[in-house]
C-alpha cells in the first residue's frame, strides 16, 4: 500500500494527543480505512466499503494494537462519543466510518493546486499534485 495521510498540527491541541497510545490508535485507524471506494469479501458476501470506511472487528483491532477486546471497544466508543467515528453493525459485519474524512483527507487530484507537503523551492512551488512517489524522485533528481 502506498500513499500518505494528512495530519494537521492542531491535533497537538486535541484531547487524543494527551495519550500517545490513543493517538497511535487514531493514526492507525486513519491508515486502515479505505482511501478509495472498494469491495471487501466478508464471509461469502461482497460488501461495498467507501472511502474513509473499513470493515472491522474488535478482535482484529485488539490483536493489532496488543490490547484487550474490551479496551478496543472502549476506545472506539470514546471516538464515537466525540463524533470522530461512526459504527454501523448489521448481518455479522461492522463498518467503521471516520467522520469528516473527506474534509481533511482531500485527494490531491481533486485540488490541483495542493502539493502533498506544501513545500516551496527557492523560486517556485513544486509542480502540482504528484501522483506517484517515483515522480517526486524524478523531479528532485532532474532539478
Amino acid at each position: 500500500m502506498s500513499g500518505w495521510i494528512k495530519i494537521h498540527r492542531e491535533i497537538q491541541r486535541h484531547w487524543i494527543a494527551q495519550c500517545p497510545e490513543k493517538l497511535g490508535r487514531w493514526v492507525d485507524l486513519l491508515l486502515l480505512v479505505n482511501y478509495e471506494d472498494s469491495k471487501v469479501l466478508v464471509g461469502d458476501r461482497l460488501i461495498n466499503v467507501k472511502r474513509g470506511q473499513m470493515v472491522m472487528s474488535f478482535d482484529y483491532l485488539a490483536k493489532r494494537w496488543n490490547i484487550s477486546k474490551s479496551t478496543a471497544s472502549a476506545f472506539i466508543e470514546l471516538l464515537e462519543s466525540d463524533n470522530m467515528v461512526e459504527r454501523h453493525t448489521e448481518q455479522r459485519k461492522t463498518i467503521l466510518t471516520i467522520c469528516n474524512y473527506e474534509s481533511y483527507q482531500q485527494r490531491i487530484d481533486d485540488s490541483p493546486n495542493i502539493v502533498p507537503n506544501n513545500c516551496r523551492t527557492t523560486a517556485e512551488q513544486l509542480p502540482n499534485a504528484f501522483k506517484e512517489e517515483k515522480e517526486i524522485q524524478e523531479y528532485y533528481n532532474n532539478n
